[in-house]
C-alpha cells in the first residue's frame, strides 16, 4: 500500500497542474486501491471535480489557445475544428484531443502542454522566415532536380528540397546530428511567405501554382491573397519578363 502511495505521489508531481493528467492518475490509482480492497483510501472527491475542470477546458480550448497564440506573437487561421498556426502547422481538436498534424503529436486540450509542444516547429518558421530570399532560391534549387515538364508535383519538390536543405558537411559524414530539419509545416509556411512576397529567385525565375488529379500529391497550402488554404498539386518557375 506504501509503495502505490510513493508512486502516486510522483506521478502526481509530474503531473503539474494538467487536469487531464491527473484525471488520468486518480482513476488509476483508484482503480489500484479497489482491487487490493481499499477503495475508501481512493481520492473520490476529486474525481467530480477534474473532470468538470476537463469538460471546461474542453469547451473553452480554441479561446485559451487564440488567447496563448497572440500572447506569443503567432498567427491563428481558421474557425473551425481545423487550424492552422503560422501559416505552416495544422492542429486538430476532436473532444479529448488535439492533433499537430505531420508531426505526430497527440495531447489533451491543455493549452500550456498544446503550445510547449508547437515551440521547436514555431521557432524553425520563425527562421526560415528571416531569409526568404534563401527559402525561394532553394525551391528553384530542389525544382531543378525534380524531372518533368514546366510543372512538378509540389511533393516530389518537398522531398528534393529536404535534400538540397542540408549542409555539405552532413553529406561528407551522413551523421543523424547534423540533419538539419526542413519540415513540412516549415516547407508550407516558407511557401505561404513566398506568396505574400511575391518574391523571385535570384535568377529572375515567378513561382506558379498548379492542381493535380492526385490527392497523394496535393499539399493544403495558406493563400495569404485569399486568406485561406488552397489546394496545390504542382509548382512551376517561369522566367519574369524583362529580369535582368
Amino acid at each position: 500500500m506504501a509503495k502505490i502511495g510513493r508512486e502516486a505521489s510522483k506521478e502526481l508531481d509530474k503531473a503539474d497542474d494538467n487536469p487531464f493528467v491527473l484525471r488520468k492518475l486518480v482513476a488509476v490509482l483508484t482503480h489500484k486501491l479497489e482491487v487490493l480492497g481499499a477503495s475508501s483510501l481512493a481520492p473520490s472527491e476529486l474525481s467530480p471535480k477534474l473532470e468538470d475542470e476537463c469538460l471546461r477546458l474542453r469547451a473553452e480550448f480554441w479561446d485559451r489557445f487564440s488567447y496563448a497564440c497572440n500572447a506569443k506573437g503567432w498567427e491563428l487561421t481558421g474557425s473551425t475544428s481545423r487550424r492552422l498556426v503560422s501559416s505552416g502547422i495544422f492542429i486538430e481538436f476532436d473532444d479529448d484531443e488535439v492533433e499537430i498534424v505531420e508531426l505526430g503529436i497527440v495531447l489533451p486540450p491543455f493549452v500550456p502542454s498544446v503550445i510547449q509542444a508547437l515551440e521547436e516547429e514555431v521557432e524553425l518558421i520563425r527562421r526560415l522566415r528571416q531569409e526568404p530570399q534563401k527559402f525561394i532560391d532553394l525551391l528553384g534549387q530542389a525544382y531543378a532536380h525534380v524531372p518533368g515538364e514546366q510543372e512538378r508535383p509540389i511533393e516530389q519538390v518537398y522531398r528534393a528540397a529536404v535534400l538540397a536543405y542540408q549542409k555539405p558537411s552532413f553529406w561528407r559524414t551522413v551523421a543523424p546530428s547534423g540533419f538539419a530539419r526542413l519540415s513540412r509545416p516549415a516547407f508550407r509556411s516558407g511557401l505561404a511567405e513566398v506568396m505574400a512576397s511575391g518574391l523571385r529567385t535570384s535568377d529572375g525565375r515567378e513561382l506558379r501554382f498548379g492542381t493535380s488529379l492526385s490527392p497523394k500529391e496535393t499539399w493544403e497550402v495558406f493563400s495569404p491573397g485569399e486568406g485561406r488554404v488552397v489546394q496545390v498539386g504542382r509548382i512551376g518557375f517561369v522566367p519574369t519578363e524583362g529580369f535582368r
